[in-house]
């Protein structure tokens, strides 16, 4: 199947509310076939046509009544902003910057000339 993982979406198709209808539609559809997708990652679900297909049930279960799909399509819709706002420069945490192991020495030890 050809598509574009919702990973992948450029932030300008990811951020945009059709996207979200669309997941909607998905989640509803799997709702009304009885099915908990269970792996609710943007990387499991992909843009074909104008529309999202789930893909990799590995962790699906059939949907019982003390299970809804809302969960899973929150977590999703979570993912996106989260997505939008480290692309815009807006991390949610600001991790400190990496260190290389020479930064952790110190400068280099410089040997005395030879005699």
């Amino acid at each position: 199947m050809k598509g574009v993982s919702l990973h992948n979406l450029p932030i300008k198709d990811l951020n945009n509310p059709l996207l979200l209808g669309e997941l909607r539609d998905m989640y509803n559809l799997l709702t009304e076939n009885g099915v908990l997708h269970g792996d609710p990652r943007l990387h499991k679900f992909l843009r074909v046509y104008q529309r999202i297909v789930a893909i990799d049930f590995e962790l699906s279960e059939p949907l019982t009544s003390k299970i809804t799909n809302e969960h899973g399509l929150e977590t999703l819709k979570d993912d996106i902003k989260r997505q939008v706002r480290e692309a815009q420069g807006t991390r949610i945490r600001q991790q400190p910057p990496c260190r290389t192991s020479a930064q952790r020495r110190g400068p280099p030890k410089t040997m005395p000339p030879s005699a």
